[in-house]
């Protein structure tokens, strides 16, 4: 009996490390629509600084991006994603035309979630 209760526990334990790991490591894209995006995404390159304002990498000839609105920089907005942002397919399929940080989507769902769009074959 000690044995049976023994592997119950090592299951239990395992199903939920394995969700654990399953939270930790799902891949997320974030899907934007285009013409959203070319308005509202802004970049002043401080991610290719050190800590110290030194460049880390040369930045290009062109100016720094700003979204219509004058927001300088939102990067930080865009590659910031968590599941707990994975919403319903409903949801996904309406906000992904309407949200200027589009939508996440996990690996899972990602060919359901385009099959859904407005003119996607199945």
């Amino acid at each position: 009996m000690h044995e049976i209760h023994k592997d119950l526990i090592v299951l239990i334990f395992s199903e939920q490390l394995t969700n654990v790991l399953l939270y930790i490591v799902c891949r997320l894209f974030r899907v934007v629509h285009a013409p959203l995006f070319l308005q509202s995404f802004a970049s002043d390159r401080s991610h290719m600084k050190d800590p110290t304002g030194n460049w880390i990498q040369l930045p290009p000839k062109y100016a720094p991006i700003m979204s219509a609105d004058g927001t300088t920089n939102n990067l930080h907005e865009y590659i910031t994603m968590s599941v707990d942002d994975v919403a319903d397919i409903e949801s996904m399929v309406n906000d992904v035309y309407s949200n200027k940080h589009g939508v996440v989507v996990n690996e899972t769902i990602l060919p359901r979630f385009f099959s859904r769009l407005p003119g996607s074959h199945p």
